[in-house]
């Protein structure tokens, strides 16, 4: 029957034969178009039972996925390829062929009544699609029942072989479409015989399974994997039914029903799904590789955005810093309003956001970290055309007094992305719709109309591609401007050019409404916003793209003799590819914070965060925003939280070496495949920060956690420990919570030098800052009134005090007793010669005193016997710096916990004779700047590199010489000498209360003795003049130590400037050729010797032998002719023969640690007198000394997984595991795509205990494999904590093509 009621469809038996068969003049086909989704899976498989299309939710288009309008054409085009297919073998035939669209009325969902509600409209346009084909079709749609196709399949008639062979593929596989095709199949089966009956009994038992209830006869089955596959399908449907309310809830587009993804992975994975957060650990799961696998389509934002919002909240309070936890779950709540959540979930989520916030202020009282912002600029737009790729929906300040109703549409990009950046004042109406999601093209019906028309018909006498969705959202800015707040109108026009386009229609609207508005003149306007030197980006017509650059001048007014497209132009200065200036005219320019929005609208703030957790994996990503700079320039902002010391040193590394904008740069792309975004950060803004987080960091690396226990126990301390290890941070962080916690407490800071006193203080302020509220200054000073400071020669007590952001000392009260007293770098003020007049009659409770052996040029230092605790990991400086200082340290042990860094500089010279000395150390020093300002061109070396000489006199000629050379080699710099004291004098910026900016013409550098840089430090440090002959007396201990304490102050680059000394101290490096092969563990531990140790055992015992001081003779050498020279390709420096043959021959040596090549003195034959790395004097190097991590120590592992049921662990070697992963591409989202197992093998060891680890790359059928290092796995193979938190970003994963 073709008319009305249910469609009665052919037999099954004259359906399946050929189309050939069939009458010539008539055929039917049929398509089932609409089916409720709790019914999918049993109308997929009766459809395929009875050779009728499908064309509902095959990937999750329909299923609870009709937002929008874009899911029509979709369906529309699923159907229509559907009828395609069945008309395929009928297009030969001169036929006429019935099409039923079919529609399911069992059950109902909102989607289904959409598309009954559709159906007129979908069936003409399948009618159109055929219209010029030579097949002729008809047609119609019907509604129809489960139960009328379930009969239909009863009627087929079933062969028992075919039946069995389904069934076995059933008991093979599992899968539900044979464990549907066998039931159907059964219940058509006549029961003939017992083997009959048998597979009837079996099939009704695998489709009770299938409606998830548990058949009679099922628990006395003894066929073992029968029942595995029955409960799978019954399991399957009872996790389909948890989820269900889940995804009704959140609203979230994916596939729920037993057959999909997402059921079939919880089932075999064994996920936990009772609770949203189980389910969304499960989903974490399964889209780690691919989204759609789950039923998300790439056009429903909305739903994409619910389905992120729901896995982000459940895996927020995972994290483990409360400032990102509650940084998350604001992000969280703001997208969960524009995903149009319901109004209990939006509740639920702002009350535990308020919960978090209470946690937050709490937490902030007991722990803070170091945060600040790194800023990326995008270099420029990217965009190959001059339109905007980003939507303005206006923005209405209730305390303005001006708003802006109407702009030019030629310039209205240009002036609104200046009068909209922050802080501009004025209220805009203006809207502007770029893209069809932000409702370009929406049309809004007009209520005058009766909803029959929308505004386009008022508007332009007609629809247009455009749309009408703007002018609703202008009228409502409008209004809110003039009727709520009371705002003058203002519309920017040309006069006496009238008005086209929009501004036409936005001031007919106007006039319309009875609303004043002033005409203002858009030349003059944009004038104002665009003055002369304002950062802009300017379209080039030359070079066909946008050019950043500053305005020069501004063309053109508003006469009315000018053409309306030429009325102002602007005359823009840009940097040229050679340096030099390049200036054009534009006729089209925007603020930068367009480039900036366009990047953040385009990548969106979760991939720009992704992106830098690439690069920066150990530091938390706080928040993703803006910033403008007073220059009008426009930058990304990226709050970050910084934990460690380790991770603090790997984030300056990046953005030094430019490694972090790279990654960016080329992991970005712009709107249109010709084009990129390129960025670059900020470098002086962030080494203001790191300046200041160096001083702010708290959670420091366990071992330094160890030791401030120790000292705990103890009134009476003596804290040992190499340079840069953190003993002044111990000393501060006692001092403040002494001061906090004891209202009553005084504290007396004792020092060798006025400059470390300075430097201690600065400490002090900059932490307390940090950690009590900004408006807390008074709090500060009054802590600071209860500490004393005492200085050389130790005769008065000083008070310091903070004026106008300046540290003063005036004399203190008389104090009977301290709580605390510490004194600093005590191996200077226990020395034999000083006085300590005032500190010997001291009285206090407690002592904490800091020394460093290394740094001590004392034949005897008495410090008085206490309880001693020993630091050994060096915080402050590189481990090249550690390195390399090594050579010159006594017995104490050194672990550097920062990154390799880079070589350590040296540039030795020979003493020429044609100019003074000084003058040669001048130009050699002004070698080194210019070195550290090409290898860091964007850096800044204001306050950032110390020059430390050996005395004041050498301090006074070096001075006088350096000037003019700085001003000729460097005329573009202005550089100016200060002392560590001038310096140290002024609080930090981040503690200043004035907030004065420093000088950007004025760079201050540090030019001091190294007599006063104890306990300081600096990013870079040049040591000039520092080596001096190896004579045997008590110069060589003061040497030494000078040497060792220069290159200790430097946190990143250390240099040494010196002419060449014979039997000096760094003669030794004109054998050693730079290699850039990098530090390895081997040749670490090379430096590492008992030279130092010898050489000043020797000096003591002369000196107790009180035996006169004579210089040691000097060698006699002269330079080989030119044709005796022998060059050596692989060295720094040419050869030269010595003519003293009784010495022992100069060993040659290749080192990354010293970087030579600048040296210009000859290599010297005989040995040296000090000689590191010859071999009798290697020092025994601690197994921990040169292996230490800034992490705890890394291991590497290959991982290999069978099925999913047995999970193996190997260890491997460093050398395996990076020649492995070099080869593998990147695993996505590495850090989400994590299992549990119950258990696994560790070589051939069983471990049962719950573990996670790496989701790797699907690779087979059968397993999943990889390499990966860890550093939370003991030697046992037992997990400390979960290894994935510490996999590096940089590992690489199987490639499953391959």
């Amino acid at each position: 029957m073709r008319n009305g009621g249910i469609v009665e469809l052919p037999d099954a038996a004259s359906h399946l034969e050929q189309p050939n068969d069939l009458p010539q003049e008539e055929a039917e086909i049929h398509v089932c178009a609409s089916c409720a989704s709790e019914h999918y899976n049993h109308v997929e498989a009766l459809c395929r039972e009875l050779n009728i299309g499908w064309a509902f939710g095959r990937q999750g288009d329909f299923m609870e996925d009709t937002e929008g309008d874009k899911w029509f054409g979709k369906w529309q085009n699923r159907v229509l390829q559907a009828m395609q297919s069945l008309l395929q073998p009928f297009e030969v035939r001169d036929a006429l062929v019935w099409v039923y669209i079919l529609m399911i009325t069992d059950g109902g969902s909102r989607n289904c009544e959409k598309e009954r509600d559709r159906m007129p409209e979908l069936m003409q346009s399948l009618r159109e699609e055929r219209r010029t084909s030579a097949l002729k079709i008809k047609v119609d749609s019907k509604p129809l029942r489960i139960e009328d196709l379930t009969e239909k399949v009863r009627k087929m008639p079933a062969e028992e072989s075919e039946v069995q062979r389904v069934y076995r593929k059933f008991l093979l596989s599992g899968k539900h479409d044979f464990a549907w095709s066998f039931h159907l199949k059964s219940i058509a089966l006549q029961a003939e015989s017992e083997s009959a009956q048998f597979l009837i009994h079996r099939g009704e038992l695998v489709g009770a399974a299938l409606f998830g209830r548990r058949g009679e006869g099922l628990s006395g089955c003894d066929d073992k994997t029968f029942r595995e596959r029955v409960d799978r399908l019954i399991a399957c449907v009872a996790i389909s039914e948890r989820i269900k309310p889940i995804v009704s809830r959140w609203k979230i587009p994916i596939r729920f029903d037993p057959q999909s993804l997402i059921v079939q992975k919880a089932v075999e994975w064994r996920l936990d799904v009772e609770s949203e957060e189980g389910f969304a650990r499960c989903l974490r799961e399964v889209a780690a590789t691919n989204i759609g696998d789950i039923g998300v389509t790439a056009g429903n934002i909305k739903g994409q955005d619910r389905l992120q919002v729901f896995t982000k909240f459940h895996s927020a309070f995972g994290i483990d810093s409360p400032r990102q936890r509650w940084e998350e779950l604001s992000w969280i709540a703001e997208e969960a309003r524009k995903a149009e959540l319901p109004a209990d979930l939006l509740e639920e989520l702002q009350t535990k956001l308020r919960r978090e916030e209470e946690n937050l202020k709490k937490d902030t009282c007991a722990k803070w970290f170091s945060e600040e912002a790194l800023l990326l600029i995008p270099k420029g737009r990217p965009a190959s055309s001059f339109s905007t790729q980003v939507s303005f929906r206006g923005r209405i300040n209730p305390g303005a007094q001006t708003c802006w109703i109407s702009y030019p549409g030629k310039y209205a990009a240009a002036w609104l992305s200046a009068a909209s950046n922050e802080g501009a004042q004025d209220s805009i109406a203006c809207v502007f719709l770029a893209e069809t999601d932000d409702g370009y093209g929406k049309h809004d019906p007009d209520p005058d109309k009766d909803g029959l028309q929308c505004f386009c018909h008022k508007l332009y006498d007609g629809q247009t591609e455009m749309g009408c969705g703007w002018y609703t959202q202008w009228m409502e800015n409008v209004k809110e401007a003039r009727l709520e707040y009371g705002q003058r109108l203002k519309a920017a026009v040309f006069p006496g050019q009238g008005v086209g386009g929009l501004q036409k229609v936005e001031l007919a609207a106007a006039d319309s409404m009875g609303w004043q508005y002033d005409e203002i003149d858009v030349a003059e306007e944009l004038e104002e916003r665009f003055p002369k030197g304002c950062v802009v980006d300017a379209w080039c017509e030359e070079r066909n793209c946008w050019r950043r650059g500053t305005v020069e001048a501004q063309k053109g007014s508003s006469s009315t003799t000018c053409e309306a497209n030429t009325l102002v132009t602007w005359t823009v200065r840009c940097e040229g590819e050679g340096g030099e200036d390049d200036v054009f005219e534009a006729s089209h320019i925007c603020d930068t914070s367009v480039a900036t929005s366009e990047m953040l609208h385009h990548l969106g703030r979760p991939k720009l965060r992704q992106l830098v957790l690439e690069c920066l994996p150990d530091v938390v990503v706080l928040d993703v925003g803006t910033h403008r700079f007073p220059s009008g320039l426009s930058a990304l902002k990226f709050r970050l939280e910084v934990r460690s010391i380790g991770a603090l040193h790997r984030l300056r590394d990046q953005v030094l070496s430019d490694n972090l904008q790279r990654h960016i740069s080329s992991s970005i792309r712009g709107p249109s495949s010709d084009s990129s975004w390129q960025v670059e950060v900020d470098k002086t803004r962030f080494f203001l920060w790191y300046e200041d987080a160096m001083l702010q960091l708290k959670e420091l690396t366990p071992h330094q956690r160890k030791c401030l226990r120790e000292i705990d126990h103890f009134d009476a301390v003596h804290l040992s420990a190499p340079a840069g290890a953190g003993k002044t941070f111990v000393a501060v962080q006692r001092v403040i919570d002494l001061l906090r916690g004891d209202a009553s407490a005084r504290v007396l800071y004792v020092s060798y030098t006025t400059e470390l006193v300075y430097y201690f203080i600065q400490w002090l302020v900059v932490r307390l800052t940090s950690q009590l509220q900004s408006e807390s200054w008074n709090e500060i000073c009054n802590l600071l009134a209860r500490l004393v400071v005492l200085k050389r020669p130790f005769r008065s007590f000083l008070s310091p005090r903070l004026e106008n952001d300046r540290i003063n000392l005036a004399p203190a009260e008389k104090v009977d007793k301290f709580e605390l007293l510490v004194l600093d770098e005590a191996h200077n003020i226990f020395r034999a010669d000083v006085e300590r007049d005032a500190l010997d009659r001291v009285t206090c409770t407690n002592q904490l005193l800091l020394s460093d052996d290394s740094q001590s040029s004392a034949v005897e230092v008495n410090i008085p016997p206490m309880e001693s605790v020993v630091l050994t990991e060096v915080v402050r400086s590189t481990r090249q710096i550690v390195v390399g200082a090594s050579s010159f340290q006594l017995e104490s042990l050194a672990v550097a916990a920062g990154t390799d860094g880079p070589a350590l500089k040296s540039f030795i010279f020979e003493d020429s004779g044609e100019q003074d000395l000084m003058s040669q150390y001048a130009k050699h020093v002004t070698d080194a700047i210019v070195h550290v300002t090409k290898e860091y061109p964007d850096l800044s070396l204001h306050k950032r590199i110390a020059l430390l000489v050996p005395d004041d006199d050498f301090l006074r000629e070096l001075k006088k010489a350096l000037k003019p050379e700085l001003e000729r080699r460097l005329p573009h710099k202005h550089y100016r000498c200060y002392s560590f004291a001038e310096s140290l004098l002024h609080l930090p910026e981040r503690a200043r209360r004035l907030r004065t900016q420093p000088s950007q013409q004025m760079e201050h550098l540090i030019l001091d003795t190294i007599a006063v840089a104890d306990g300081l430090e600096q990013l870079i440090v040049v040591c000039i003049g520092l080596d001096a002959p190896i004579c045997g007396a008590a110069r060589d201990l003061a040497t030494r130590a000078g040497l060792y304490k220069g290159i200790t102050r430097a946190q990143l680059k250390a240099i040494v400037v010196n002419a060449h000394v014979p039997n000096g101290w760094f003669e030794f490096l004109s054998s050693v050729r730079f290699s850039e092969q990098g530090l390895s563990e081997e040749e670490a531990s090379k430096y590492k010797s008992h030279a130092a140790i010898k050489i000043c055992q020797e000096a003591k015992d002369d000196i107790g032998r009180a035996r006169p001081f004579q210089e040691r003779p000097q060698p006699e050498t002269r330079s080989a002719s030119t044709a005796d020279k022998k060059t050596d390709p692989g060295m720094s420096q040419p050869e030269t023969e010595s003519i003293a043959p009784e010495r022992e021959k100069m060993p040659q040596h290749a080192s990354s640690v010293w970087d030579t090549r600048n040296n210009t003195v000859p290599v010297h034959a005989q040995k040296p007198m000090f000689d590191p790395l010859a071999k009798d004097n290697r020092a025994a190097v601690s197994s921990e000394e040169f292996l230490f991590d800034p992490m705890p120590q890394m291991k590497y592992y290959y991982w290999l997984q069978y099925g999913f049921h047995v999970y193996r662990l190997f260890p491997c070697s460093k050398q395996e595991y990076d020649k492995n992963r070099s080869v593998f591409k990147v695993y996505p989202n590495p850090h989400d795509g994590r299992r549990t197992y119950p258990s696994y093998y560790f070589g051939d060891k069983l471990i049962t205990r719950n573990a996670t680890y790496p989701r790797l790359t699907y690779c087979s059928d059968t397993y999943f494999y990889g390499y990966f290092k860890s550093s939370k796995i003991d030697d046992d193979g037992n997990l400390q904590g979960d290894p994935c938190d510490v996999i590096d970003s940089d590992d690489r994963w199987p490639d499953p093509r391959t």
